[in-house]
């Protein structure tokens, strides 16, 4: 890529992460036309997971392509790319899982989201296909990230741990029906990813200001992620129908059920280990005191 190229390429980043994602959840809103339009997506749901990876993979990685081109260029790593496809791809995701789970198969209400949260009421044929779809969408992205940081090295135990906890909770979602819960999980507690990734966008540019305000806003948000986690984890355990204290004969879904489980509870270990790390940084931030250096 040449230089006069560079300032245009967050732009098209941008652009193609709304274009990855833009087909699968097309394809999911419109399941809700009518049954025989369910029916003929159902028949090719499985080539619409392959190609709704394919898409956000390839996107994903030409991101971290440019980074790579960047870093040869300025000898600096700044992943603005990655971050700005990072930051337009997981909001989109979330607005599809806030929709599907929340604002229809919730009803909009609180006690109608808890229902669904905790499996009381299941999701139907429409709200399950649309799931689905995002849940392919969201796997695309989870085996892209962890492919480039093993391409390019990039070796950090929390997002890899995080990263293959997700890819065995959403293909525990596509193949055995666990998707109103994952679907929570992950919709809802992505929304604070485009916080993160605008942090090191701001960061890499200097732009201190914008470090600061979008650093408040975390401190604000990710609690909530934290109460999300651990409230589904204890629900999944105690309440829900595929809790595996519930399931006596049937191995194969006591299986599932204990996999997704541990999957849910990594990442609410996850989120503790990581909110203590955010408020580790403010409090050093807030409270950092000058010391002078010392003289002969």
């Amino acid at each position: 890529a040449s230089a006069p190229d560079a300032p245009d390429r967050p732009a098209r980043v941008a652009r193609a992460a709304e274009a990855a994602a833009a087909p699968a959840v097309m394809a999911a809103a419109g399941a809700a036309a009518g049954g025989d339009d369910l029916d003929i997506l159902l028949a090719h749901e499985k080539s619409l997971w392959a190609f709704a990876i394919l898409c956000v993979s390839v996107v994903g990685i030409f991101a971290r392509y440019l980074d790579h081109l960047e870093e040869l260029r300025v000898g600096a790593l700044r992943l603005r790319n990655s971050n700005l496809f990072c930051a337009t791809f997981t909001f989109l995701v979330s607005v599809s899982y806030i929709s599907i789970i929340i604002l229809q198969a919730g009803s909009a209400g609180w006690r109608g989201t808890i229902d669904v949260f905790t499996g009381a009421t299941p999701l139907s044929p429409t709200h399950e296909f649309q799931a689905r779809v995002v849940h392919s969408v969201m796997l695309g992205y989870m085996c892209q990230d962890l492919a480039g940081r093993f391409i390019w090295g990039n070796y950090k135990w929390g997002y890899i741990v995080h990263h293959v906890a997700c890819i065995v909770g959403l293909v525990l979602c596509l193949g055995h029906g666990q998707s109103a819960m994952f679907g929570c999980a992950v919709g809802l507690g992505e929304s604070t990813t485009p916080v993160v990734a605008l942090i090191e966008i701001s960061r890499a540019d200097s732009m201190h200001s914008f470090v600061l305000f979008f650093g408040i806003l975390l401190n604000v948000v990710f609690p909530f992620r934290v109460a999300l986690f651990s409230f589904l984890s204890y629900h999944w355990i105690v309440t829900h129908p595929h809790s595996v204290i519930k399931i006596d004969s049937d191995h194969e879904a006591w299986a599932a059920s204990a996999a997704g489980y541990v999957a849910m509870l990594t990442l609410t270990i996850l989120n503790w280990i990581w909110w203590k790390e955010i408020l580790a940084t403010t409090m050093t931030i807030l409270f950092k005191t000058k010391v002078s250096p010392k003289k002969d």
